[in-house]
């Protein structure tokens, strides 16, 4: 079972409560009793409110009735004579009416109450009358249709009648019941007085509730304080390498997390362990380089191949088994890389400890978080001791060759003009094909020993300014009979410009590309020669119609013995060889050269020449 698939397995056996699931409970517990004591607290306190109220308006209620009463008791008092003081019977009567507003306005709700209240306040009204009639002088004549019967009365005996009726029983039952029950809202406040006991209990709860939930909080807090130390020191140990601390207790997701950790340092440990098993059994040599170009780490492979211990180049410079005559050409690449932060290849040679020579390939690249480089070396010393025997093999065959080859061809031309006597027809014939064979052999050797040439650096470009006319017309010439042989004609669309390049080159590049197109054109066809210059480039092509290049052999037709068929070689003649020199020469010149075709509609083949001032600047 791989890594994430056991701890998946782990995580999802567990039915413990998740670390959401535990900050969920824990929030929640305290939040539904703090809900129910404010909801409590909130239905105590109206209720407390309500009874207040109730009470306040019983208390005035009975307060209100006293001193309608009172003020009665006063009107009596004032009014015992005939003719009582008329300013004092004013400002009672005044008391009186403002007494009788007060508590209508507090028993409108009641509608027993406000009857009785009514009543008094006609009898104020009739009151009020005979104030009035009393300060005209009317003392002895009030008539009965006013208020009590239908005889003439005095004002005392109209008074009496008048405050009787208005302190009717009605009216001292309602103050008598309005007293009892201001006595019994004393009880009812002593009873609410008791509630606000229950609410200072709720809210000892409440507060007692608040402090709970934060020990909790800083309980649960405290493990997961403990728990997250310890996890930031497990990961610090992962990035140092070193062993971790046991795996964390619970099945939240910070255990899990620290069971990640454990498994991804397994995971780790077990990719170290491949890493130096491939760095001690590689057979390259792989190494770090600091940025003084000294060795920080190195494999053993460096003993096989260099016979050095890897402990006898830690600190040492590489470039000091670099062989001497290439020292400062690696000294320059690894420069190169450290400041242009690319991986590059290139070769050298470098010292054994016996003072032997390797010839090895160094690939190397900056380190992206520092300047060290890490670099592989690659012994390739059997590649190039194959590609110089090859080489000399090459020179030696083409050089012993050359000599005997030259001999045969001046031989037979003597036999072809009868120098050694007289051929018959057949023998002349055979003595012209033998001449052409060993005239093929020979530029197959020239070309080969051009191509090492070219490859050893030993091909020197002459650069001159020259007419474009004239290395066309040269080319020309030399193609002119096999032109005409098979009926092609070549039409040269070239201006008459001066260009900086080297004639003898360029002509031989024309030369194999005009030969080819003449080769692979139907009798009878064209072939297009055209020259245009531009402000940075010469662009020449050589266009023909015949039966034109696959697509997937346009790119690798320029390399060496390449043939779009098999059968070239024997019927078309030619080694494979001319196209690879075409390219060697025009980028000698800084040039560059391509083809375009399509099958049986023709070819063309086109190289550019830089400008003077281009290609100085691109060298």
């Amino acid at each position: 079972m791989s890594t994430s698939s056991s701890i998946a397995s782990t995580w999802n056996v567990s039915s413990k409560p998740s670390l959401f699931q535990k900050a969920l409970i824990l929030v929640a517990i305290p939040l539904v009793f703090e809900i129910l004591f404010v909801g409590t607290l909130a239905q105590l306190h109206s209720h407390t409110r309500a009874e207040i109220a109730r009470i306040d308006h019983r208390r005035q209620v009975s307060d209100a009735t006293n001193a309608l009463l009172l003020e009665l008791f006063e009107i009596g008092i004032l009014t015992k004579s005939d003719s009582p003081a008329v300013e004092d019977l004013q400002k009672t009567l005044d008391r009186l009416t403002s007494s009788v507003d007060r508590l209508a306005g507090l028993v409108k709700e009641n509608p027993e109450q406000a009857q009785v209240v009514a009543a008094t306040r006609q009898g104020l009204v009739r009151l009020t009358w005979l104030l009035e009639g009393y300060k005209a002088g009317r003392t002895n004549a009030f008539k009965s249709q006013v208020w009590m019967g239908d005889h003439s009365e005095n004002f005392s005996e109209a008074r009496r009648k008048t405050l009787f009726h208005m302190a009717s029983p009605e009216l001292m039952t309602m103050a008598q019941d309005a007293k009892q029950q201001e006595l019994e809202s004393a009880q009812e406040l002593e009873i609410a007085n008791t509630r606000w006991l229950v609410k200072v209990i709720l809210a000892v709860g409440l507060l007692l509730s608040a402090a709970i939930s934060l020990f909790s909080v800083w309980m649960i807090s405290r493990g997961l304080t403990n728990r997250l130390k310890t996890m930031s020191d497990n990961a610090w140990r992962l990035a140092s390498s070193m062993p971790l601390n046991p795996v964390v207790s619970g099945h939240d997701e910070i255990a899990y997390l620290d069971l990640v950790f454990h498994n991804m340092q397994d995971a780790l440990n077990e990719s170290n362990r491949r890493e130096h098993a491939l760095l001690e059994n590689a057979v390259d040599i792989i190494c770090s380089i600091d940025s003084s170009d000294n060795f920080t780490a190195i494999n053993p492979a460096v003993f096989q191949m260099l016979g050095y211990e890897p402990d006898e180049l830690l600190g040492r410079s590489c470039l000091s088994i670099v062989a001497e005559d290439d020292r400062s050409y690696a000294e320059r690449m690894l420069s190169q890389i450290r400041m242009e932060s690319t991986s590059t290849t290139f070769e050298s040679r470098m010292v054994t400890k016996n003072g032997s020579f390797v010839d090895v390939l160094w690939s190397a690249q900056r380190s992206e978080n520092d300047s060290n480089m890490i670099s592989i070396i690659h012994d390739i010393s059997e590649e190039r001791d194959a590609e110089r025997m090859k080489q000399e093999v090459i020179k030696m065959v083409t050089h012993d060759l050359k000599t005997p080859l030259t001999t045969i061809r001046i031989f037979l031309e003597m036999l072809e003009v009868g120098a050694l006597g007289s051929l018959s027809p057949s023998g002349r014939e055979l003595v012209g094909s033998a001449d052409r064979s060993a005239e093929r052999m020979l530029t197959l050797i020239g070309d080969l020993l051009d191509i090492e040439k070219i490859k050893a650096g030993m091909m020197t470009v002459s650069l001159e300014q020259a007419q474009l006319s004239d290395v066309i017309s040269e080319a020309y010439q030399s193609v002119a009979a096999l032109a005409e042989q098979r009926h092609i004609r070549i039409d040269i669309r070239a201006n008459n410009v001066s260009w900086v390049l080297d004639p003898r080159l360029i002509v031989r590049v024309l030369v194999n590309l005009m030969a080819n197109a003449i080769k692979f054109s139907p009798a009878n066809g064209l072939i297009v020669v055209t020259a245009e210059p531009t402000p940075k480039a010469l662009q020449i092509s050589v266009s023909d119609n015949g039966r034109g290049i696959p697509a997937d052999l346009l790119h690798s037709i320029f390399e060496p013995f390449q043939q779009v068929q098999i059968s070239d070689a024997k019927q078309k003649g030619g080694s494979g060889l001319g196209l690879a020199i075409c390219k060697a020469l025009v980028e000698l010149h800084g040039g560059t050269i391509e083809a375009r075709s399509e099958e049986m509609k023709g070819s063309t083949f086109m190289f550019t020449l830089p400008r003077a001032g281009a290609r100085d600047a691109r060298n």
